[in-house]
């Protein structure tokens, strides 16, 4: 009998892997793929030997048998040689390159051994069969059958060892190499005990063998991947928790901060009230709340900066800033804060090398405000506060501004310098912080990026109990004279009356009395409208150029200022078709200037978006109206004062 026995067993044991290799679907690897392309070359051989057995052993036709035979022995080699190339495929995860030598290497033999079994029956080199079906060995059977028997097994078990640490997965290698050991063992004891065929068994063995290599490897893997997720989930948890106590402690201190001021606000209001009859008591009292106004609102804005460096989204404006007016800026500033608190105040500022330098002025005095502003805050009373300013000649049309904020204070520990400029960063352990007026940890944090942002570099010399010396460059273009002159000139009229009559569209009484206030001390004619929808329907039924520009809240009820805007902008298309040609070019052209709480940049580019022509933030400041209708109107070039 034939070795029927061991060819439905390992068609079995082959169809069972094969099924099992097809229901991973989305889950097959690329070792997956391959190892399918065995198992069904594999289930094709040991088919062809089991016809082969059977035909042989009942079936009684010569030519059949002769066919089948042929393809057996033409086959034969077809396995080593695709597993050969299947262990080329896995030396460095299949990136090593497929060279013609390396691919002759596999197929050569294969292409030998199936050119010899077709020539056979002419020949009967291999093997040949007699019309009476006995089978008989050819004389050239054993030196084909050693390509099989040692050729193979050598040349992949070298592969193995010369690839043996780039092969990937190491399953492979437990794989190839028992594939190639297991061939000249198998065929050995087919060639000593004919009509026992172990081949084909021997592959199911294997494939079963690899098979548990690749579930073990696959598990250890999804293993590594459920660690490595576990693990990225602690760490998003961690993170999440100091984010989460990170804001906890900065809603704290944000609203101690804020309460400050407010406090300081409303008690100062009462004690104005009751100094009325008082002028100097009164105007002490009126100081102090503009100072804590001021400081409430540097405090908003220090964090509405954060968010903006953070996004990306800032943007420097550059405008002349002469030398001495920012020394003048910073004197009349920090010079009350040192009385205040009885610490001596020294200046030092330096000749400069020129008499105005392009800048961002409101990025540079919080700059240098910030870190005067710390070294009032932790010296204590009796202690001194320096500021040393100096500028120096980069190159032709460029300057180096140099300050520095020295004081006598409670310093810095070198370990907290390290961190400082981290956001929310305060050194809660320094001994003598306890007097000291608590932060929100933001200050630093801004004052680091602001002069990343403008080129410059900061430079810190802090020992704790000693005091502490911060060194700020940053470089500049010099201002031309020309822009000087015309500053000095618009400067000379800033309190000069404009003319005009606008538009102003805002919901909230206080804010709304303030605007007006303001644009009446202006000289300006404002026309009130409480929400967006009447702001609209006052532009359309008033005459060409009446207004000369809208001042348009964003947060409105009824219609919001972007809606409002839009609508405006839309009559410019003939919107209403009953409004002149004068009207919708004017709808079209009238200058819209938002204005808002809302600080962040978004908004600024949702204004934009919707045609309004400029931006202007809550709490309104004189100065800075006129000089936005002095831009959005006639220009600069038309002089400072009666722009509309």
């Amino acid at each position: 009998m034939w070795h029927v026995e061991t060819d439905i067993f390992a068609i079995i044991i082959m169809s069972i892997l094969i099924a099992k290799n097809r229901r991973l679907k989305a889950g097959r690897t690329d070792q997956d793929r391959l190892i399918a392309i065995m198992l069904w070359c594999s289930l094709c051989l040991t088919v062809i030997d089991l016809v082969s057995s059977i035909v042989m052993n009942g079936y009684g036709n010569w030519l059949v048998y002769e066919i089948s035979l042929i393809i057996y022995y033409a086959t034969a080699t077809l396995l080593p040689c695709l597993w050969l190339l299947y262990g080329y495929m896995q030396i460095d995860g299949g990136k090593l390159k497929m060279t013609p030598a390396r691919f002759l290497i596999a197929i050569l033999p294969q292409l030998i051994i199936t050119a010899a079994a077709l020539s056979n029956p002419l020949t009967d080199a291999v093997f040949f069969l007699t019309k009476d079906m006995q089978y008989s060995r050819g004389p050239a059977f054993m030196v084909f059958t050693m390509l099989y028997i040692v050729y193979y097994p050598v040349v992949g078990l070298l592969t193995i060892f010369i690839y043996r640490k780039k092969i990937v997965p190491k399953s492979n290698i437990v794989a190839l190499t028992i594939f190639f050991l297991i061939i000249p063992v198998s065929t050995a004891l087919q060639l000593k005990f004919p009509g026992t065929l172990l081949i084909c068994l021997a592959f199911a063995v294997i494939y079963v063998i690899d098979d548990l290599t690749i579930e073990t490897e696959r598990r250890n893997s999804l293993y590594e991947q459920l660690q490595e997720q576990n693990t990225q989930l602690e760490q998003a948890a961690r993170a999440a928790e100091r984010a989460s106590e990170a804001k906890t402690q900065f809603v704290s201190r944000i609203s101690h901060d804020i309460r400050t001021p407010i406090g300081a606000i409303l008690n100062l209001t009462d004690f104005a009230r009751e100094d009325m009859n008082d002028t100097e008591k009164l105007e002490n009292d009126l100081d102090k709340i503009g100072t804590s106004g001021r400081f409430l609102l540097s405090l908003i804005n220090d964090v509405l900066d954060i968010s903006k460096i953070d996004s990306g989204k800032i943007e420097l404006k550059y405008e002349r800033y002469a030398y001495s007016e920012y020394v003048s800026e910073i004197r009349n500033i920090l010079v009350p804060m040192c009385e205040e608190k009885g610490l001596k105040c020294e200046l030092n500022a330096g000749d400069p090398v020129t008499g105005a330098a392009l800048t961002d002025k409101v990025r540079l005095n919080q700059i240098t405000l910030n870190l005067l502003s710390n070294a009032v805050k932790y010296t204590p009373p009796g202690g001194t506060v320096r500021f040393t300013t100096a500028s120096s000649k980069l190159s032709e049309g460029r300057v180096q501004l140099e300050f520095c904020a020295e004081d006598t204070g409670i310093g810095m520990s070198e370990e907290f310098q390290k961190i400082m400029f981290d956001e929310f960063a305060q050194e809660e352990n320094n001994p003598l912080r306890q007097s000291a007026a608590a932060g929100t940890g933001l200050g630093l944090s801004i004052v680091k990026k602001l002069i990343d942002l403008m080129g410059g570099d900061i430079e810190v010399e802090s020992e704790l109990g000693k005091g502490t010396r911060i060194t700020v460059r940053i470089p500049m273009e010099t201002a031309e004279k020309a822009g000087g002159e015309a500053d000095e000139r618009c400067a000379s009229e800033a309190h000069e009356k404009l003319t005009g009559r606008i538009l102003f569209a805002e919901d909230n009484e206080i804010n709304t009395e303030i605007a007006l206030r303001i644009f009446e001390t202006m000289g300006l004619n404002a026309e009130h409208a409480v929400n967006g929808t009447e702001a609209v329907q006052m532009f359309k039924e008033a005459a060409a150029d009446y207004y000369s520009a809208v001042f348009m809240d964003i947060q409105m009820p009824v219609m919001n200022g972007y809606e409002a805007t839009a609508a405006i902008r839309a009559l410019a298309g003939g919107a209403d078709g009953s409004l002149s040609e004068e009207k919708r070019k004017e709808a079209g052209q009238i200058p819209i200037i938002a204005m808002t709480a809302d600080a962040f940049t978004e908004a600024m580019e949702k204004a934009r978006t919707c045609g309004m022509t400029d931006f202007v933030t809550k709490p309104l400041k004189t100065e800075e109206l006129r000089s936005i209708l002095e831009k959005v109107t006639a220009g600069p070039g038309n002089g400072c004062a009666s722009f509309l």
